[in-house]
């Protein structure tokens, strides 16, 4: 059957979906008790659809689409499956997949897909992309910006004058990188047909002269295009030098349908599609979990006289003043790729220009810890929500996380460095995380040795208490064992 599929599905350059009753799992995950599946079984299927470009589509209902029907030995496995080739992803089309429990009529979950039409274009907001610091106009373009005289605290200036910059930015890439695949390969071309030429006219001067730009220009926008993908599609584990450019567009346009929640399975077991419903589902969930003000009574200081204390000198070592130097070297720590914050800049840009805007970077830096205040446009959030795994039906399947502006991070990245010598000194010694040196396997291995032989008579009484911090925040549950 997979060579069959191959055959059908490798000539074709068009979108195509698949669906139906595969009788195998892509993974030992996708099998629950029975016999664990062997490599030998899983390849045969891997290897389809890598070849095919299949992945799978989104998904809500059940996870596990068969079930063996038996009391004395049940199996439940994933083999009912919807796959999209990469064609469809770059067509725009918008699926989900309903999988139904299999009843009593056969043992298999009916599968359901809804094709949505494309959602309406909405306007992208500003991004800055590294490959842009390359380029040897943009230190210029950046030095004729940043002159613009505006008064005000230095976070104030520094937030105008971050905003001031985008539309040269702006204007900036679409002169030297727009459309920046069609160009790399014009480029190319270019220098293919200059070589074509050179070899049957090798007496020819001119085209001799210009094969050295026409070859600077097409290794500078391959890079150009490399990065660019490279930091869209957030592959980190690849070499520097790799250059499949069709791997990356592919893995952009996956991350792009992975992030798009297309439909949501309520606490009733109903399903949404509409934007507005999903969002309100989202705010709902959130609200009702974190709770609902209330007064509280007020922290006795006397508290923090009962465990440990620092010293004096661990004490004024997290008081003594902030310099230039330990702001320059928290934001030349933080990496290049690493997602941006509502104003759109990357730690490389900072790093790039330092010389430019460092120093206000420095200054509005020290007006933070100077005093105590946080000007609004830095302390911005984006939260986005990232599903924890391929499955994720409802809204307590999706993590979320804040994309923070670079200099909220520089923020707290120093409070941070300070904090982290005087940890050691405070939390117990029982608790692994939050400590360098420390490993969270220790209280593993204890908890094991603990739990061994729990059930003889012979010894003292003991508990165990399971608890669980739902989310870390205020909910808690207690298990009594």
């Amino acid at each position: 059957m997979w060579e069959k599929l191959m055959e059908l599905g490798q000539p074709l350059n068009m979108p195509w979906i698949i669906l139906g009753d595969f009788n195998c799992v892509k993974s030992p995950a996708e099998k629950q008790l029975g016999v664990p599946p062997t490599w030998y079984e899983l390849k045969d299927f891997a290897d389809c659809c890598l070849a095919l470009g299949l992945h799978d589509a989104q998904t809500t209902g059940c996870y596990y689409t068969w079930y063996s029907n038996s009391d004395s030995n049940p199996v439940w496995c994933k083999l009912d499956r919807v796959l999209l080739n990469n064609d469809w992803l770059e067509a725009g089309f918008h699926c989900t997949a309903h999988f139904n429990p299999p009843g009593c009529l056969s043992d298999h979950s009916p599968g359901i897909v809804s094709i949505f039409d494309n959602p309406a274009p909405k306007p992208k907001p500003f991004r800055f992309f590294n490959m842009w610091a390359d380029h040897p106009d943009f230190i210029p373009t950046v030095e004729e910006r940043w002159g613009l005289n505006v008064e005000g605290t230095p976070q104030f200036r520094l937030c105008r004058k971050l905003k001031a910059l985008k539309s040269s930015l702006k204007a900036f890439n679409n002169l030297h990188y727009s459309h920046i695949s069609v160009r790399a390969k014009e480029a190319d071309l270019a220098l293919q047909d200059a070589q074509t030429h050179l070899e049957s006219n090798p007496g020819d001067v001119t085209v001799r002269d210009s094969l050295g730009d026409l070859r600077k220009k097409a290794t500078f926008l391959a890079e150009a295009e490399r990065h660019f993908y490279f930091q869209k599609a957030k592959i980190h584990f690849l070499k520097q030098g790799d250059r499949n450019t069709k791997f990356f567009h592919d893995m952009v346009k996956r991350n792009a349908a992975k992030n798009s929640i297309l439909a949501i399975t309520k606490a009733d077991g109903s399903i949404i599609t509409s934007a507005p419903e999903i969002a309100q589902e989202f705010v709902s969930f959130y609200t009702s979990l974190l709770g609902t003000e209330d007064q509280t009574l007020p922290v006795d200081d006397e508290v923090f006289h009962w465990g440990p204390s620092l010293t004096s000198e661990l004490a004024s070592n997290l008081c003594r003043a902030i310099t230039p130097a330990e702001v320059k070297t928290a934001v030349f720590q933080i990496s290049d790729n690493k997602a941006p914050g509502p104003d759109g800049y990357t730690s490389c840009f900072f790093k790039k220009a330092w010389n430019i805007v460092g120093d206000l970077v420095c200054r509005a830096v020290m007006d933070f810890f100077r005093s105590g205040r946080m000007l609004r446009q830095l302390n911005h959030t984006i939260i986005a929500l990232v599903p924890k795994s391929e499955h994720s039906p409802s809204v307590a399947d999706y993590r979320p996380i804040s994309c923070c502006n670079v200099i909220y991070k520089v923020i707290t990245k120093i409070i941070a460095d300070r904090l982290s010598p005087a940890l050691m000194h405070l939390i117990d010694s029982s608790q692994a995380a939050f400590v360098g040196g420390r490993n969270i396997t220790d209280n593993i291995f204890l908890a094991q040795e603990m739990v061994r032989q729990y059930s003889r008579k012979r010894i003292s009484p003991r508990c165990t208490i399971n608890v669980d911090l739902r989310k870390a925040f205020d909910s808690v549950s207690w298990t009594f064992l």
